[in-house]
């Protein structure tokens, strides 16, 4: 029986059409849950060496119900390995108030633990992944349509 119970390290596989992307389970918020990583590339069957999947760049970063999402059967857990070190600091959020310019503030950056406020954000800065948990409907839409936080913003 296949494990249905994310772990920190769990590498996931979800169904993209007829094609699989996947994703690495890095962190753990207690009031927004999963963290996941989304690597880049479609693939059309499981890879070999699922490892050298966490070598891969991450297309994205967002919360994910990850346990609500194994237990339905819509993404299954395939391995268990350590985090790329790249993927190992949790990431800065960035989020601010519906309806407003994307290119003004007051925006909000966010750590997992300490929110500030800036008023404008530097280039770098708007990369930042949007703080916020995505449901598998709009984390398929994402891979599938090569999501950019900045095509997205909440």
């Amino acid at each position: 029986m296949l494990r249905k119970r994310p772990k920190i390290g769990d590498i996931l596989e979800i169904e993209i059409g007829p094609r699989f992307a996947y994703f690495q389970f890095t962190h753990k918020h207690q009031m927004y849950g999963a963290l996941i990583r989304v690597f880049d590339g479609l693939h059309d069957s499981r890879p070999e060496y699922i490892a050298a999947l966490a070598d891969r760049s991450v297309s994205f970063s967002t919360f994910f119900p990850l346990g609500a999402a194994c237990n339905r059967g819509i993404v299954q857990i395939v391995d268990n390995i350590g985090i790329a070190e790249s993927n190992a600091e949790f990431p800065t959020f960035k989020t601010r108030s519906v309806g407003l310019n994307k290119n003004f503030g007051p925006w909000y950056l966010w750590n997992g633990e300490q929110e500030w406020r800036k008023e404008n954000l530097s280039d770098n800065e708007l990369a930042f992944p949007n703080r916020g948990v995505v449901n598998d409907r709009m984390l398929i839409s994402w891979i599938r349509d090569g999501h950019s936080d900045l095509d997205y913003p909440m």
